[in-house]
């Protein structure tokens, strides 16, 4: 209910509040935020709506007939001849909509690799978490740490030129190939790692080898199970993630279909990406940001979000809630709201 409040909080701004359910969507509210007229569009680029209950960050420009106008802290203003300069101090950077897919990169510097690997005299390498030494290993090959910096998993190889994959939790998994990529969930407790073929010209007749020996992985979850063979250019690294709403359960996207953890959970069109999967956190409920051309209905588990301008999700009394804003058919700027 914070943005709830925080939108009441701007009255000005808003024409009309009421929330109700929605038909075809259990469980899910609107409010109207501001109606557009029927000759007024959003400048997207030029537009906020982070739903941030510390601070106002709605600033929405609109382009009208007679001009632009910009609605701020309540208030419209305008109209302007020409585009009003952006507003940094409304608008924050990187306000691109969000991903539903957890991605580490968003949250570590380019080369925190450097800030927990380091190496001795020796050359021997380890990895230091939380004050903790792991080690010695012969190399560091893969190293993927939580946003919050509690947990980490990592490809080394050990002093005995074996390779493996570790968990900061204290598991240790024998595995064999050559690293392709590594996954870690949002909390920590599940790691992936793809393995390819271990290629070794010294060893082999390259010229024997197919396009299938050098595409080819298997996936090789934290629990010891594996899954495949794939190949890269059908089921590349982007159709594996994890969900930043769902926990520990890892998802591929994979001839057509969805997997839960390795399981099929249900047939899914051509032309949808990780970003706008957004699944609850027992993985069954689906929120799906839909866009020109996308041909997912709805039903008792699908919930669409049509051509959404911002998508927020947060976490209140042991439930995991998702808004969005999306501008309706009717012209209406309009928030809902679901637990999912």
């Amino acid at each position: 209910m914070r943005i709830l409040h925080f939108l009441q909080a701007t009255a000005g701004l808003l024409v009309l509040f009421f929330p109700l359910l929605l038909l075809g969507q259990p469980h899910v509210k609107e409010s109207l935020i501001l109606k557009l007229d029927s000759n007024e569009s959003i400048v997207r680029e030029m537009s906020c709506f982070d739903l941030n209950p510390e601070k106002d960050m709605l600033r929405i420009v609109t382009r009208h007939t007679s001009g632009y106008y910009v609605w701020k802290n309540g208030k419209k203003k305008g109209p302007y001849e020409s585009l009003p300069e952006n507003d940094d101090t409304a608008c924050p950077p990187g306000r691109l909509l969000p991903c539903a897919a957890y991605s580490t990169k968003e949250c570590h510097p380019q080369d925190y690799y450097t800030q927990y690997v380091s190496s001795d005299a020796s050359m021997a390498m380890y990895i230091t978490h939380n004050g903790v030494n792991h080690g010695p290993f012969s190399a560091v090959m893969q190293l993927e740490v939580t946003c919050d910096k509690a947990a980490f998993a990592a490809i080394v190889m050990d002093m005995e030129s074996h390779i493996r994959l570790i968990h900061s939790g204290g598991k240790n998994l024998a595995l064999s190939g050559n690293p392709f990529w590594l996954k870690l969930s949002p909390d920590g407790s599940t790691a992936l790692a793809a393995m390819g073929k271990m290629i070794d010209p010294a060893n082999m007749d390259v010229s024997k080898l197919t396009f299938e020996d050098f595409t080819s992985f298997r996936v090789f979850s934290l629990d010891g199970k594996a899954y495949g063979p794939y190949r890269q250019d059908k089921t590349p690294q982007e159709n594996f993630w994890f969900s930043n709403t769902s926990g520990s359960n890892w998802y591929m996207l994979h001839e057509g279909a969805i997997y839960k953890n390795g399981n099929l959970l249900r047939p899914v069109p051509d032309g949808y990406s990780p970003c706008q999967l957004w699944f609850g956190p027992d993985g069954e409920r689906l929120f799906v940001s839909q866009f020109e051309g996308g041909t997912l209905t709805e039903d008792n588990n699908t919930v669409l979000m049509h051509h959404p301008l911002q998508v927020i999700t947060r976490h209140e009394k042991n439930r995991t809630k998702i808004s969005w804003i999306s501008l309706d058919k009717d012209n209406r700027l309009v928030l809902y709201e679901s637990n999912m």
